[in-house]
């Protein structure tokens, strides 16, 4: 169907859309892209490119969704006033920003001082930068699995990123961190482990659960609870099971009543008896001997 100047315009005005058939002249139209955009910011990226690049368009598409701005020119996305616009929005748009401004550490800050793994869409050279990452990981942890591999596979800012919040062990990628034993210690003798029991369990090496050391400071986890049968009618199975994690005693230690002081005796003793650790939602089993 063609529409007239003014039938489109009425038309947009009214259904608040763009007709599929509708004239491209119209999409090159100034004040039928203004009323578009208007009612519905993503509509943007129907218009011409002579209109993506107008300034006041795109302001009005930004001020409605944040996300408008990876419709913008090339010139309009390397704006630092369009770009600080649409990151008050939602840090998440700093990926649609260009290079050059992704780069620009006035603009990561705004966006990492909010969110720190927003980072990610940061320049490599940003990514790098000790004082930014140690920004980022102080609004969000997890800021550290999106920066350089020297940040994210080093002990030392791990464990100070590990006071800020879950640290999301199943992200790191070099093994020999998880099985680090000083570095598994520290986070089970700390305040990490009581806050994340089912994060560190799960990923801690299971080489490590033959260390008597490592299974004292898990028995001392005031979230885990230790039955000495499979009852699933006590207090410790139930808080297992909400934890997703069940703890059995074998049956040469069903006497046991306490377990804690039990392992302490056994740091430096060494037995054949065998405690089973089963983690039942991920169907995982291990065995660790005593």
């Amino acid at each position: 169907m063609k529409y007239t100047r003014e039938e489109a315009l009425l038309v947009v005005k009214t259904s608040r859309q763009i007709p599929p058939d509708i004239d491209d002249i119209y999409l090159d139209d100034e004040e039928i892209i203004k009323v578009v955009v208007t009612n519905c910011g993503a509509k943007i990226q129907c218009a011409s490119n002579r209109l993506r690049d107008n300034e006041e368009i795109v302001k009005i598409a930004i001020s409605k969704h944040g996300y408008c701005l990876q419709y913008a020119s090339d010139r309009l996305r390397d704006d630092e006033e369009i770009v600080k616009m649409a990151i008050a929005v939602d840090g998440y748009n700093l990926q649609y920003a260009s290079d050059r401004l992704r780069n620009n550490e006035e603009i990561v800050k705004i966006v990492i001082s909010k969110c720190g793994w927003y980072i990610e869409y940061a320049s490599d050279r940003i990514k790098n930068n000790e004082e930014m990452v140690r920004m980022a990981f102080m609004t969000d942890s997890i800021a550290i699995h999106h920066v350089n591999p020297r940040f994210s596979n080093n002990l030392d800012v791990l464990m100070e990123a590990s006071n800020y919040g879950p640290l999301e062990l199943g992200e790191i990628c070099d093994n020999e961190i998880l099985s680090n034993r000083n570095f598994i210690l520290k986070l089970l003798s700390g305040s990490y482990a009581q806050k994340y029991t089912t994060e560190v369990l799960l990923y801690i090496d299971n080489k490590l659960l033959q260390d008597y050391e490592v299974l004292y400071y898990i028995s001392l986890l005031r979230t885990v609870s230790f039955c000495n049968i499979d009852c699933g009618d006590c207090d410790a199975c139930d808080d297992a099971e909400s934890l997703s994690l069940k703890h059995h005693v074998p049956e040469n230690l069903f006497k046991l009543t306490n377990l804690t002081v039990w392992l302490k005796s056994q740091l430096d003793i060494k037995k054949g008896n065998g405690l089973q650790l089963y983690l039942n939602d991920y169907d995982i089993s291990i065995s660790f001997n005593m």
